[in-house]
């Protein structure tokens, strides 16, 4: 209830453009009145008439009610689904830093049948980029199913249902599907269109910080704890194969042709990464002073990963530089994917373990504790790669890389028991 006031009153001042230094004490005190008095809640379609669109066969709607908030959708007294504000279920920080607010909607199969963006502050989309784009991007999840993966770019991959992505708004678009399918899960699991033993959490594990052996990197990366993405230029070409982007990227020498598959010269980028809470990965890999220090920087429930990386394409890329966050890294857990900005990224400048390579590039980033990151659980690194298409359009498709901490440096908490229904 207090949302929808809040937008309503919201709605006047964008409207009547009332500010608190033209209002004089007498109306203050209406507005005050009005605001703490007792209010009629609105249907969902007074508010947001656009819902009609989302269930063309409704003749009724309730207010939001619930946790997470939703309004039902009727038709007479048969439920068709629920509408809801994406900002009252989820809140994901996008490119300017805050969250972009959409409209959905879900029916009782799990359907989402309206996607629409009430609001958003993305600068990146006012350069150029015209603002339908992300309005077409968010349509694109209608008769999309809340169980399904969503893969936004380019390029097939087993498992997954591919979208559009928009060109020069990368960071924006995966964070508007993070939105819209991380909300759609929460209020299809709550209202029991999922059913919510497959929905069931274990606790999250618990680093083990008394557990500590020296080991090199051979080792490190023998037993799994460092893992590794390699692309070759063959891999990224095919991936954009039947894109706007095929044929539009770095190639490889030319005397390279004859060489073979695993020389260097064909490495697009050879990238590694790992989990550093651990203080057998973390402190062998940076060092007694270097690991104490990152330690003591991490609040409780957050964590840090490292990423080297050898090739002709950064992971880094530039695009922090101008706008403070990474457009070319980022993690998945789950239904949650993990973006980066400029306050979680640290240098790292040495290697301590024995037998590294070399790198060109080299970064610890911070995962906050606002991710509900658990170390325990399979997680997956994910390399973004953009190909320009014109002027002011590109189009980008992802590689991921799969890691797994060891048990023994972890403890992972039995999952819940299955209750079995009565008969």
């Amino acid at each position: 209830m207090q949302s929808l006031l809040y937008r309503f009153f919201k709605y006047l001042l964008s409207i009547w453009r009332i500010s608190t230094h033209s209002l004089d004490l007498p109306s203050i005190a209406v507005l005050i009145i009005f605001l703490s008095g007792p209010a009629v809640a609105q249907s969902v379609d007074e508010t947001y008439p656009q819902v009609q669109k989302f269930f063309s066969d409704a003749n009724r709607f309730t207010a939001f009610t619930g946790t997470p908030p939703a309004a039902e959708v009727y038709h007479n007294d048969t439920l068709l689904g629920y509408v809801f504000v994406t900002d009252d279920v989820v809140r994901i920080p996008a490119y300017s830093g805050k969250p972009v607010n959409l409209l959905v909607g879900v029916n009782t199969a799990g359907v989402i049948t309206g996607a629409e963006v009430l609001e958003h502050h993305e600068p990146i989309l006012l350069v150029g980029i015209p603002e339908q784009k992300l309005f077409d991007f968010a349509a694109q999840y209608v008769d999309k199913h809340v169980g399904e993966r969503i893969r936004v770019g380019a390029g097939k991959q087993e498992g997954y249902v591919n979208v559009d992505a928009v060109s020069g708004a990368t960071v924006t678009v995966l964070v508007v599907n993070q939105s819209i399918m991380r909300s759609a899960r929460k209020i299809a699991t709550s209202r029991s269109i999922i059913d919510p033993t497959q929905q069931a959490q274990t606790q999250p594990g618990r680093v083990l910080g008394d557990v500590f052996r020296t080991a090199d990197w051979p080792t490190l990366i023998g037993e799994g704890s460092i893992r590794r993405l390699h692309l070759n230029y063959a891999t990224v070409e095919q991936a954009f194969a039947g894109t706007e982007g095929e044929g539009k990227g770095p190639q490889p020498e030319s005397d390279c042709s004859g060489l073979p598959a695993d020389d260097p010269c064909h490495t697009f980028i050879d990238l590694y990464y790992t989990y550093l809470n651990a203080p057998t990965i973390g402190r062998n890999l940076l060092g007694d002073f270097q690991y104490d220090w990152l330690m003591g920087e991490l609040k409780p429930e957050e964590h840090a990963i490292a990423i080297l990386a050898n090739g002709v394409y950064s992971f880094k890329g530039s695009g922090y530089v101008r706008g403070g966050i990474f457009d070319r890294i980022q993690l998945a857990q789950g239904d949650r994917t993990v973006t980066f900005r400029d306050l979680d990224h640290h240098r790292l400048s040495d290697v301590f373990t024995a037998n590294t390579p070399r790198f060109r590039e080299m970064a610890i980033y911070i995962i906050r504790d606002s991710a509900e990151f658990d170390p325990g659980g399979d997680w997956q690194v994910e390399l973004l790669v953009s190909r320009a298409t014109g002027p002011l359009d590109r189009v980008f498709t992802s590689f991921g890389g799969e890691y797994r901490l060891l048990d023994a440096y972890v403890d992972r908490p039995a999952p819940p028991p299955v209750v079995a229904d009565e008969e």
